[in-house]
């Protein structure tokens, strides 16, 4: 983090104060080095990231790689979010999945921040399912930082994870980000190493649970609690508290033939509302996510 305080110094410095104060709060808060998680999709920020266990969502992918392996067919999703109205701190994130046989492949673009601090994240992940209860799954992530004034720094980050479904209205998934400990940096900042595990529980057909519980290795333990409540076929309702940081989240999606529109809304006691919509496209005779 010592180099990105530098450059934020640099930055209020030369008079731009709104942007430097906010980005100096934001990456201070829980962030080693860079490339914290940022919410990848409206569903996941309404259940207030408690989804590790939710299976064939596309940007699944960065988040527990073998929950994709209960993908079919090909799906497409894309998303933007502006955490608390700051446009400088938008992210977008696109997320394509191909299924085939056992083997499930998705390719994740995600970009955070504007000219000033960006960081941008291709990921690559093949999943590989067994017998349909059980899938494991790897991702390749590429990191590129980019900072004004200061130059550009890239690192490889290798992610792996397990989705299992050991009964019909249960499923669990696990997942470790960054195995490999990668670093960024000339002062060679360590990024987020985050541990994660969940359960996905339906119990009635119109009705998911999630729990999830996630440790990044700098950081307290994040418990996280998500609901889906299905109204006939067409609408969603999606709610989800959170602990670290203290969070409640709401959301919402609508149906119409093989597109998706979602919504969601997340409630910072200390930073206020994060507004996040998305799209999720299944063409032919590709499965619901």
């Amino acid at each position: 983090m010592l180099f990105l305080h530098k450059r934020i110094k640099q930055i209020l410095r030369a008079g731009e104060a709104t942007w430097g104060f906010c980005l100096l709060c934001f990456l201070s808060t829980k962030c080693p080095a860079a490339f914290e998680p940022h919410s990848s999709s409206a569903r996941a920020l309404a259940m207030a990231s408690a989804c590790c266990a939710v299976s064939a969502e596309p940007t699944q992918a960065i988040i527990n790689p073998a929950a994709i392996g209960g993908a079919k067919g090909i799906r497409l999703s894309v998303s933007t979010v502006k955490p608390y109205g700051l446009a400088d701190l938008q992210t977008q994130t696109a997320a394509l999945v191909f299924s085939r046989s056992l083997w499930s492949c998705a390719g994740v673009w995600q970009q955070f921040g504007a000219s000033l601090y960006r960081e941008e994240m291709v990921a690559l992940t093949m999943a590989r399912s067994m017998g349909g209860k059980t899938a494991v799954g790897i991702t390749l992530r590429h990191a590129g930082l980019q900072i004004s004034r200061y130059g550009r720094s890239q690192a490889l980050m290798v992610d792996c994870g397990l989705w299992t479904r050991p009964y019909p209205a249960m499923a669990c998934g696990f997942s470790v980000s960054n195995l490999n400990e990668a670093k960024i940096g000339r002062c060679r900042e360590p990024l987020p190493k985050i541990f994660r595990w969940g359960v996905a529980l339906s119990p009635l057909p119109a009705v998911q649970i999630t729990i999830d519980v996630s440790k990044d290795i700098h950081y307290p333990i994040d418990f996280s609690l998500g609901v889906e409540l299905l109204l006939q076929s067409i609408l969603c309702l999606r709610a989800g508290t959170g602990s670290e940081p203290g969070r409640f989240a709401a959301g919402m999606s609508c149906r119409i033939s093989a597109v998706r529109f979602d919504y969601a809304v997340e409630f910072n006691a200390e930073l206020g509302a994060t507004h996040q919509i998305g799209v999720v496209v299944w063409p032919g005779k590709s499965s619901e996510p």
